[in-house]
């Protein structure tokens, strides 16, 4: 049981909408482990009220605060630093309130870097194919190149925006090379075939009804096919890629390494991160009993 009295602390997330987020229990019973007197709370924030949000924190002393749709780029002109990182991906999902400073973070590329690392994948050397162009898509894209992959394809519906992330990276990170592609057929699947790791990082994939983005004809081992979806568990891509005999990763683990990465950032304490996989995989299973639920592809 979480108590609650005159010097607890807060931490939280804001977003639009956030009602459907697993993040609260996750955090809360690492923060009741860790034996902190700290509570993490989502707000449900309209677009045009990110300003008081923000001075509303600061008012009340928070520790920080986790950001999600919509406002992971509309932060950035409230704070007064932001890491090199965050700044190359141009988006912010973590920020630490020291001495009324804001400071933002990127945890989403290192979120899904070490999700990766837990399952044995090793991105070294490897090709990529990125579907979406947002910002997980860029923040995993930096992250990957800068942790070895050797050629990374992005693939956008909207080309300008894959071509701006390429163009974006390729010079920083000059051992990857970058290409950007439309998302459309026979380009993506003439990719597909020459890759290592296959990531969806748009939201196609939430509902059953969801249109399809690649020709499933084209999975086969050993390919790894992941999903930035979190809920449900297995995807259409997943089903459908694990049929075929490919190995599968949802966005899970993501979910949890970038929480926990904010909780570090927080608390400069490392969480247990057997009990954050825990808390979820009891989260998810409830909401697996019920109608899936709008939850956003990637988010806190």
């Amino acid at each position: 049981m979480i108590r609650i009295d005159g010097y607890t602390e807060v931490v939280g997330l804001f977003g639009y909408p956030v009602k459907h987020t697993l993040s609260p229990p996750i955090h809360n019973a690492a923060y009741q482990a860790m034996g902190l007197n700290l509570v993490y709370l989502a707000f449900e924030v309209e677009p045009k009220g990110l300003a008081e949000a923000i001075k509303a924190a600061l008012i009340l002393h928070w520790r920080g605060f986790n950001l999600t749709v919509p406002f992971k780029e509309e932060v950035l002109p409230y704070l007064q630093e932001i890491t090199p990182k965050a700044r190359a991906v141009g988006a912010v999902n973590t920020i630490e309130i020291q001495a009324n400073r804001l400071k933002g973070y990127n945890t989403d590329g290192w979120g899904f870097f070490h999700s990766l690392k837990d399952q044995g994948v090793e991105v070294t050397g490897k090709k990529i194919v990125i579907l979406g162009a947002g910002g997980a898509a860029r923040a995993i894209s930096l992250e990957l190149a800068q942790r070895g992959a050797a050629h990374i394809v992005v693939a956008n519906r909207t080309f300008s925006r894959a071509r701006k992330l390429a163009e974006d990276f390729v010079l920083q990170v000059k051992d990857c090379s970058f290409k950007a592609i439309a998302l459309e057929e026979p380009t993506l699947s003439n990719n597909i075939r020459e890759t290592d790791i296959l990531i969806n990082a748009t939201s196609v994939g939430l509902h059953p009804e969801d249109p399809l983005l690649i020709n499933f004809d084209i999975l086969s081992p050993p390919l790894l096919v992941c999903d930035l979806i979190y809920f449900p568990s297995e995807t259409r891509l997943l089903r459908i890629a694990r049929e075929k005999g490919c190995r599968t990763l949802n966005g899970q683990g993501m979910l949890v390494y970038q929480g926990a990465r904010a909780i570090k950032i927080w608390t400069g304490k490392n969480p247990p991160l057997n009990l954050m996989h825990q808390i979820l995989e009891e989260e998810i299973a409830k909401l697996e009993k019920k109608e899936p639920g709008d939850v956003n592809a990637g988010s806190q």
